[in-house]
């Protein structure tokens, strides 16, 4: 269920201003979008964003490597992501770095600050959902 689309379709199906609609058809209207509690719980899982972060990038935290992405294909691997909870990327998008090249991460500057850095040409996009907390990060031993 998709929240804006289905309000979407509903504003444009109704005219609300029109005061001669029976009741019973904008009751049954308002219905098609009433959504249970757990249903609103999932929609809020999945409101996740990315912040730019330029010039910026974790040593040692990579759980995978791609090649010849855009910064959007990256960004959707990160979230299609199903072994590992993927919180932050490292991406170049200049050749002077390896143009496309995309490093996914369990790990972010928030858990492991100590290992976050400045890299030219490089941007680092880390991952903020809101709604639900994030599953724990996994352990880093030094």
């Amino acid at each position: 269920m998709n929240l804006r689309n289905d309000f979407e379709q509903l504003r444009r199906g109704l005219d609300l201003s029109d005061r001669s609609m029976p009741m019973a058809q904008l009751y049954t209207a308002l219905q098609t979008i009433s959504i249970t509690a757990a249903e609103l719980k999932a929609q809020a899982k999945a409101y996740c964003f990315f912040t730019l972060h330029p010039t910026g990038g974790l040593h040692g935290h990579n759980q995978r490597e791609l090649s010849g992405l855009s910064e959007e294909q990256c960004v959707q691997a990160c979230l299609d992501a199903s072994d590992f909870f993927c919180r932050s990327i490292e991406f170049c998008g200049v050749d002077s770095c390896e143009r496309g090249k995309c490093y996914l991460s369990a790990q972010s500057r928030d858990t492991v600050p100590a290992d976050y850095d400045t890299w030219a040409h490089w941007d680092y996009l880390h991952r903020v959902c809101v709604g639900t907390p994030s599953p724990p990060a996994p352990t880093v031993t030094p």
